[in-house]
């Protein structure tokens, strides 16, 4: 996926129900890095929106609107300037501590399949 060797690797299979809506969760991930997102989509809408974070404290991890198709993202956070609070720029890795990792996906169709693999340092 990333091109590194994962440490774990969990996945989320989605399953919309009839108004194209799904939420699940991945097992407790315990101090670990998302390296890495994978979404194979198998008969999803394009419409299809995703939203993922952290279960305990709703920390954004990737939001994605419209998606259309499989794809791979490799999030960081997004974060004010230390210096003065203003500018928004991408730093560091994104984390997730002792928590589940949630994703929502809506406007997906009527149930409609796919999966997510989060690749995990």
């Amino acid at each position: 996926m990333s091109g590194l060797l994962a440490d774990s690797m969990v996945a989320i299979e989605i399953t919309t129900d009839a108004a194209g809506d799904f939420t699940g969760y991945s097992p407790v991930v315990k101090g670990k890095i998302v390296a890495a997102i994978r979404f194979v989509n198998t008969d999803l809408a394009a419409t299809l929106d995703l939203t993922i974070t952290e279960e305990k404290d709703g920390k954004q991890i990737l939001t994605q609107a419209n998606q259309n198709g499989s794809a791979t993202w490799y999030p960081t956070p997004v974060t004010n300037d230390p210096t003065d609070g203003s500018a928004l720029t991408t730093v560091g890795v994104v984390t997730v501590g002792h928590s589940r990792i949630k994703l929502v996906a809506a406007q997906g169709g009527d149930t409609k399949t796919g999966i997510v693999y989060f690749d995990l340092k």
